[in-house]
């Protein structure tokens, strides 16, 4: 299980910057910080297109250049979290928002 979610996760952050072409500010739920840890060292986050690591919260997203990348749980409170970031952002011309598709495959961390 370890080793398939710690796939999942990779892939997914390689799949964002084969798509986009630059670094990643990756946003993760307070709550998954220490199961990720688990799963994938930092270094292996930064190896695959990680430039910094942030907590989730609310308020404007978080400082940086680079594509905001968000891991969180199903809950309505980090939903909400996430909105307000992406309607802070929003003002800025640059920015774009993508959404993942649901994986066929849950992994539980």
């Amino acid at each position: 299980v370890r080793e398939q979610a710690r796939h999942l996760i990779i892939t997914s952050l390689d799949a964002v910057v084969a798509a986009e072409g630059s670094g990643i500010r990756l946003v993760l739920d307070t709550a998954l910080t220490g199961p990720m840890g688990l799963v994938a060292e930092v270094s292996e986050f930064c190896a695959h297109g990680v430039e910094k690591i942030f907590h989730l919260e609310s308020g404007p997203p978080p400082p940086g250049t680079g594509h905001l990348v968000y891991f969180i749980r199903a809950e309505l409170s980090s939903a909400r979290a996430v909105a307000v970031q992406l309607a802070a952002s929003s003002a800025d011309a640059t920015c774009s928002v993508r959404l993942g598709q649901p994986s066929a495959q849950r992994a539980t961390l």
